[in-house]
């Protein structure tokens, strides 16, 4: 999925995903991971690990992809909303995600669902051409 994704393939090296990393990311005891089967075919998933700092609990959104047959469909937001709902505390959460400043599907998406900037890294990541790229942080805040 990853390879066919559009957003990466401008990436040098699909941003560092490969099969071993996602396999690491899945086996740590602080990451939450969801999928998104049709007909048992996984069609999108979220990666998620928490970070506790200062006793304060953020959850940072690792990757999201719904493949582009199944977009604008719901998944994506389907799998944030689970994503909430598993995270459910008495506690103040923030969750993160960051993406390319010129991913403006990404941008809408999650202003849409309440996500709002909050920061940026500039020259985060590098293009398959050798260019660098900003990076934008936005976060949802759920109490």
């Amino acid at each position: 999925m990853i390879k066919d994704e559009e957003s990466f393939s401008k990436f040098k090296n699909l941003n560092g995903w490969t099969l071993d990393s996602l396999k690491n990311s899945l086996k740590k005891k602080n990451t939450l991971a969801y999928g998104f089967f049709v007909e048992e075919k996984l069609v999108g998933f979220i990666i998620s690990y928490f970070v506790i700092l200062n006793k304060i609990l953020d959850l940072d959104i690792l990757l999201l992809i719904v493949q582009n047959k199944y977009r604008r469909l719901g998944i994506g937001k389907s799998l944030i909303t689970h994503l909430v709902n598993q995270c459910e505390t008495k506690y103040h959460l923030n969750i993160f995600i960051e993406f390319s400043k010129t991913n403006y599907i990404a941008k809408m998406f999650y202003t849409d669902y309440g996500f709002e900037n909050v920061s940026y890294r500039k020259e985060y990541y590098t293009l398959t051409n050798g260019l660098r790229e900003d990076a934008e942080i936005y976060k949802l805040t759920v109490r």
